[in-house]
């Protein structure tokens, strides 16, 4: 629909760009970006409007952000971007733009339409060592920056642990309850 990369490709650039980084001394990010209410949109409006949403958000993300790099799409309203970054950049001005080139309202068959991101950030070597850590962090991120309510949410290592805790807290319920 959108002709960006699909996962297996991004995971390749991404591992790429940590190499790079890795041989430069510079740094990478992951920015995985999340459409609020995609499927409301796409159930009001219809998959063709959908997939001009998908596209229009696409071609915002490849064109508007200034610099090199890799944007893909995982999902039905899920896209991620990765490039390199200077080792004391602040990332959090480049993840706002990313997040306000998504929203400006879309007109689709003469109705407005305002979109909403929420985005999770990771970023090389903070955040991991390689590329499948990175972009599990970066998702961590997302995941923490829905759940909460925030727009934007930078990967923390107490992420993996609350949910580490929650998995055991499940088993442990599920083992009580087959006794």
């Amino acid at each position: 629909v959108t002709g960006l990369p699909n996962h297996t490709l991004f995971y390749d650039r991404l591992g790429q760009i940590i190499q790079s980084s890795k041989h430069d001394g510079s740094h990478a990010f992951v920015f995985m970006i999340d459409i609020d209410r995609f499927k409301r949109l796409n159930g009001a409006l219809g998959s063709r409007a959908g997939d001009q949403v998908l596209r229009l958000v696409a071609q915002r993300l490849v064109n508007g952000f200034g610099r090199p790099c890799t944007v893909a799409r995982l999902g039905n309203d899920v896209f991620v971007i990765a490039g390199a970054c200077g080792a004391s950049e602040n990332l959090l001005p480049l993840v706002e733009h990313a997040a306000d080139v998504v929203t400006p309202a879309i007109q689709l068959d003469g109705n407005d339409v305002h979109l909403s991101v929420h985005a999770g950030i990771a970023s090389y070597p903070r955040d991991g060592a390689d590329a499948e850590t990175v972009f599990r962090h970066a998702e961590a991120a997302l995941r923490q920056a829905k759940g909460g309510g925030a727009r934007l949410s930078f990967y923390s290592p107490e992420m993996n642990a609350a949910m580490e805790a929650k998995l055991e807290l499940e088993s442990m319920l599920r083992r009580a309850c087959e006794q």
